[in-house]
């Protein structure tokens, strides 16, 4: 099972800079929202985060999650 509370991801240009989920950070982040839903959720568009964990393009992102998600099956 997956942390819980509040995930958040930054989104800069419709880019996702930076997410967290409890004490996971960047992909690992998206990774446990996708597989756990929290009950809280927030987009923050066009604000700077504290830091970027995130690099590349939406579609490049957000394919890595499923390749992530994938290899985890395995």
């Amino acid at each position: 099972m997956g942390p819980t509370g509040m995930g958040s991801v930054w989104v800069d240009k419709g880019t996702p800079i930076h997410a967290t989920f409890g004490s996971k950070r960047s992909m690992e982040a998206l990774v446990v929202m996708v597989q756990t839903p929290p009950p809280r959720f927030a987009f923050h568009a066009n604000m700077m985060p504290d830091e970027r964990t995130l690099q590349g393009s939406a579609n490049g992102i957000f394919m890595e999650v499923a390749r992530l998600m994938d290899e985890a099956k395995r």
